[in-house]
């Protein structure tokens, strides 16, 4: 039941499990937090540790952190702004500030806010996908008006602290009413500051040449200049991802060094120089640009030496260590597959063509969406299921239709997309941001990387990475597990190019051939590489089951039989006694090894089958002769 206690607007009752949970529902992605206060200050700020990762909407997940007995039972609640979709504007009246008042001047769009314990306002508005910001407390917008965007985290309503309570002023919102964040945010955010304000480090991507230590303007003059003269130099073919790839990359230094305005009108430039449909330079400028800024780097004041200088610590750090006592905290990573694979993951299947790996992944992705075991391993939750056949649908069709018949019905909630997704190319990221989310997507299976990154090295890192940062985004987003479906390398021992496809996947999977043929005959192991959260299987042999009426079939754990007809291990060794009792034939000793150790034949003792069958027969013949 939903009320409201005297204006207050609490959501649900007045406890937090039921807040967060109704939060939850509405899409909002939530979080616990404990702290304490010294009078208008919050101190010993302690959020879920990794929470920009860990926050969630899984009901299951809020319960067991603000249940009755849970890890996080009487602790705040917080809205991972980023993940919700959410920027909110703080006018704030700590130490003085008259944030409130100052807010109001602007004139800004209403929207629905909140009443913070000491007075001050949150007001809440969805964010603009083309023009993301990030977090603020230095006033750019306002005095005494600070931002929570991306990165950021707001405390949310019931939460009550000792200076008093979060609450609704006007009721809580409409979710999806909720006004876009007003321009006057925006253009405010992003502009030039000047440089004094320069100097506080804002934390570098993990791909930043000089890592966390802030950038002179002679740096990023040179940085910038160099992925200009990249761009200016892309041949056809690559035109589009180096675009998206300078953009994305220049967006690291907007707003701190330099405007958005700039970086558009600098890859405008080189992009028509390089002869781009005009079309098409706008959006993917925006969408490469967006995804840099979400991770700004920043730059120190001019005249500071290459080393930069001290910045002020921000507390990030500070406020996700845990003691000994509280790593009971830490959230538990949730099994998608048991023993397989976890929720909101990458994982990494890789194998030789003609190694069952899309029947292997077609059984992935309908027991799923049926909320099946798969190979033996439950399957805690059906989800819906979005298969991308990159390299052709038809004969995922027949799969899913074997599979179904050996199995049972494979729900609607399994989508096919018999198109190749380009990770690398801004408008179908956009357009596969939009299906995961419209569809409620939890697993995306891409098949295969290959095609769904054309032009890109595999063996370059620097070309995997951006790939890699698109499925982070999505998972970030909407909490999606991707299985990307990739080819090995010659000797197929691993997935083919860089290391960092498998390095930078959480889970890897390798399927082995034994020998060179590719006909049923031929035995494929499923091998468990790397688990980031848990322990390696054993390899698992795997078999082709065909199914009357598909065309196809289903992959099951177990051994080939390479017997040939209706032979058994001990006919064929009964059959060596028979025919040689004094050992005589050539090779039978290493044949009766072979077939009672392994219970397995090679090669070799294939064809000796097939003789000794054939002397059989035509001993039989003479005889009756």
């Amino acid at each position: 039941m939903t009320t409201t206690d005297n204006g207050t607007g609490i959501v649900g009752n007045s406890r937090i499990l039921d807040a967060a949970l109704e939060y939850a529902a509405q899409g909002l992605y939530v979080f616990p937090v404990r702290y304490g206060t010294k009078g208008e200050e919050k101190v010993d700020f302690h959020p879920l540790p990794d929470w920009r990762n860990g926050s969630a909407t899984n009901a299951d997940q809020i319960r067991r952190w603000f249940g009755p007995g849970g890890s996080w039972e009487g602790a705040k609640l917080a809205i991972d702004c980023a993940r919700s979709g959410l920027v909110v504007v703080d006018a704030d009246v700590t130490k003085g500030r008259r944030g409130p008042q100052e807010w109001a001047a602007l004139d800004a769009p209403a929207t629905w806010s909140v009443r913070t314990p000491t007075g001050g306002e949150h007001w809440y508005y969805r964010e603009d996908p083309v023009h993301p910001i990030g977090n603020d407390q230095s006033g750019k917008v306002a005095p005494g008006v600070d931002v929570r965007g991306l990165g950021g985290l707001v405390i949310a309503p019931p939460t009550v602290d000792a200076r008093g309570r979060y609450a609704w002023m006007e009721g809580a919102p409409e979710w999806s009413e909720l006004p876009t964040v007003p321009r006057v945010v925006v253009e405010r955010m992003t502009r030039r500051a000047e440089p004094a304000a320069e100097l506080t480090a804002v934390p570098a991507p993990a791909s930043g040449t000089y890592g966390s230590t802030p950038w002179t303007p002679e740096q990023a003059d040179r940085e910038i200049n160099r992925e200009l003269d990249r761009l200016a130099t892309a041949e056809n073919g690559t035109r589009n991802g180096s675009l998206n790839n300078a953009a994305m990359r220049l967006g690291h230094f907007v707003p701190h060094y330099l405007p958005r305005e700039t970086a558009v009108a600098l890859l405008t430039e080189r992009a028509r120089g390089i002869g781009l449909d005009e079309s098409e330079i706008l959006p993917t400028i925006n969408s490469g640009l967006s995804a840099g800024m979400r991770e700004p780097y920043a730059v120190t004041a001019p005249g500071a030496t290459d080393t930069g200088q001290e910045a002020e610590p921000t507390g990030r750090l500070r406020a996700a260590l845990l003691k000994r006592s509280e790593l009971s905290k830490l959230p538990v990573p949730e099994p998608l597959i048991a023993d397989v694979m976890h929720r909101e993951t990458i994982v990494v299947l890789a194998g030789k063509f003609g190694s069952y790996k899309s029947f292997v992944t077609v059984g992935m992705g309908c027991s799923l969406a049926a909320g099946v075991p798969w190979m033996g391993h439950e399957v805690p939750e059906a989800v819906p299921v979005l298969y991308v056949a990159a390299e052709g649908a038809y004969g995922i069709r027949k799969r899913v239709d074997a599979w179904e018949a050996a199995h049972g019905p494979v729900p609607d909630a399994f989508y096919l997309l018999p198109e190749a997704a380009r990770l690398l190319v801004p408008a179908d990221v956009a357009e596969m941001d939009e299906l995961i989310r419209d569809l409620g997507i939890k697993v995306l299976i891409i098949d295969t990387l290959h095609a769904s990154a054309p032009g890109a090295d595999e063996n370059n890192s620097k070309e995997i990475g951006p790939l890699y940062d698109t499925l982070r985004r999505l998972r970030a987003r909407h909490g999606v597990t991707t299985i990307l479906v990739h080819h090995t390398g010659h000797a197929g021992e691993r997935a083919r190019g860089s290391s960092s496809i498998e390095d930078d996947a959480d889970t890897a999977f390798v399927i082995k051939l034994e020998g060179d043929g590719r006909d049923a005959n031929t035995q494929r192991t499923l091998h468990h590489r790397k688990a980031k959260d848990g322990a390696l299987l054993d390899p698992m042999p795997l078999r082709l089951t065909l199914v009357p009426g598909t065309d196809s079939g289903y992959v099951e754990p177990g051994a080939v039989d390479l017997l040939p007809g209706s032979l058994t291990v001990e006919t064929l060794l009964g059959w060596l006694e028979e025919l040689a009792p004094d050992g005589s034939i050539t090779g039978r000793p290493m044949a009766e090894t072979l077939l009672r150790d392994n219970n397995r034949p090679t090669g070799k003792t294939v064809h000796l089958a097939e003789a000794v069958k054939e002397y059989k027969r035509k001993a039989a013949a003479r005889g009756a002769g």
